[in-house]
């Protein structure tokens, strides 16, 4: 987060990480296959699957989600949702 003197100013006065401020979920891989499951209304099974066949593998994915979890609606949702249903 980033506070200015003044709108006219561009010039940043104070940085302030507010990373705290977040709330972590720790997620195993049955809670995070349970929650893309749910939320796409699939079978806990295909989701399980593709986390595990996935590039990347399932300690890797639950690395980052466990960091950010931001990116489990962002970036992993919407790219199992693509790849279960062409629109």
């Amino acid at each position: 987060m980033y506070e200015k003197e003044s709108l006219a100013s561009t010039v940043s006065t104070k940085e302030t990480n507010i990373d705290y401020i977040r709330d972590k979920v720790k997620y195993s891989l049955f809670s995070l296959v349970g929650e893309i499951a749910r939320y796409l209304n699939v079978s806990c099974i295909l989701i399980e699957r593709i986390i595990k066949e996935s590039i990347d593998g399932e300690e890797f994915i639950l690395d980052r989600v466990n960091n950010y979890n931001e990116i489990v609606n962002d970036i992993i949702i919407p790219n199992i949702f693509h790849a279960l249903y062409n629109i």
